[in-house]
């Protein structure tokens, strides 16, 4: 897990003193942790990303980056199950190892600045990383987690994200990653989405 110097330690702390804005948490950690990705929400950086190959227990480091033009070339129906050109109109993400260029996974979602909220409307990863013999384990998590990074870059300890499941998915979602239910859509928002933050190095 990523260590926060003590050094930012105190200047988060004379941030927080001088805004209040967090005083709402309670574990501190946590706390910290919200306040570091509020100071360096103008800095793009990515941590300790990584997926895990299934076979042999090996993590590869990974990186979440906007779709281009011309990833919609390789992005078909058949391997990735859905046709993300209809997702053009929203924000568009892929998931590839650091050494490669092969799309493992991809996201599509919207902001809703008004509400303070991101939601996912299309989530998906490759053929060969789909049900109990996938190669690679906790791209679909990395995902997640990363929109909401992206929310608590945008709106701090207030960022929401949701999602409307597939009815035979929702409890997996609402268990593995401990999305509340509220109805037609499962969302994160509070110490859950901070704790998503955690459980994937974002």
């Amino acid at each position: 897990m990523y260590q926060i110097p003590e050094r930012l330690y105190q200047r988060l702390d004379t941030l927080h003193q001088t805004t209040g804005q967090f005083s709402k948490l309670t574990d501190k950690k946590l706390y910290i942790k919200c306040k570091v990705y509020i100071f360096c929400k103008e800095i793009f950086v990515y941590l300790h990303m990584f997926i895990i190959e299934q076979s042999t227990g090996k993590k590869h480091k990974v990186i979440v980056e906007p779709v281009i033009s011309d990833d919609y070339k390789t992005i078909t129906k058949k391997r990735y199950f859905f046709n993300w050109k209809t997702e053009k109109k929203y924000e568009v993400y892929k998931l590839r190892r650091t050494d490669s260029d092969t799309i493992l996974g991809l996201i599509s979602f919207i902001n809703y600045a008004e509400e303070k909220r991101i939601e996912i409307k299309l989530l998906g990863v490759s053929i060969e990383n789909r049900g109990t013999k996938k190669q690679y384990e906790r791209i679909a998590g990395t995902l997640i987690g990363f929109a909401c990074r992206e929310a608590m870059k945008c709106y701090g300890i207030e960022a929401c994200v949701s999602l409307v499941p597939k009815t035979e998915i929702k409890a997996h979602y609402i268990i593995k990653y401990e999305m509340m239910d509220a109805g037609k859509q499962i969302f994160l928002e509070g110490l859950p989405l901070l704790k998503m933050l955690n459980n994937y190095e974002l």
